[in-house]
């Protein structure tokens, strides 16, 4: 969550140097506080000075889950729609997913590593698991769907090797 808060408040300012966007700062700054402040402020305050709403809310706990479920379906679907009307060769999109591949397996192995024989699992985890939605959302807002492939491809990485993980405790 401090990642994103701290992401959240500078890709404003790197969007606007970076690229060749012609909006101003504000705007996109603006589109950000609509899409991660507001809705981690109402939280927030909805869970500190409204407790009885708060804890009825958590009968509701697992749409956290399908709503995650939703923008991965989505993200992967817009990737699907780029990939085969894309005039970008093959060769490239490859290249992309293997690299998202890479440093998916990179970070997990070194999480194991920090983690030790009693955290590996949890390291792994925390190095490993990323909030790629937020750059996906980034991607496909300012840029175009060929800069959103790499976190896209980071997500289908990530999710299957956690199904991998889930098959091999069941």
């Amino acid at each position: 969550m401090v990642t994103n808060v701290f992401m959240s408040l500078f890709i404003p300012f790197m969007i606007f140097k970076i690229s060749d966007l012609h909006l101003a700062i504000l705007t996109i700054f603006s589109q950000t506080i609509l899409v991660i402040f507001i809705p981690l402020i109402l939280g927030q305050s909805i869970q500190h000075f409204l407790p009885k709403i708060s804890n009825s809310l958590t009968k509701f706990k697992n749409i956290g889950f399908y709503s995650w479920l939703l923008v991965c379906f989505l993200a992967l679907a817009k990737a699907s729609l780029f990939i085969q009307n894309s005039e970008v060769d093959a060769k490239t999109i490859l290249l992309i997913g293997g690299l998202a591949g890479i440093i998916y397996l990179l970070n997990f192995n070194i999480g194991k590593i920090f983690g030790g024989k009693n955290l590996s699992l949890e390291m792994s985890q925390t190095l490993g698991q990323k909030n790629t939605t937020l750059a996906i959302w980034i991607g496909l807002t300012y840029f175009n769907s060929l800069i959103a492939l790499g976190p896209i491809f980071y997500l289908v990485w990530q999710n299957l090797y956690n199904s991998y993980q889930l098959a091999m405790q069941s």
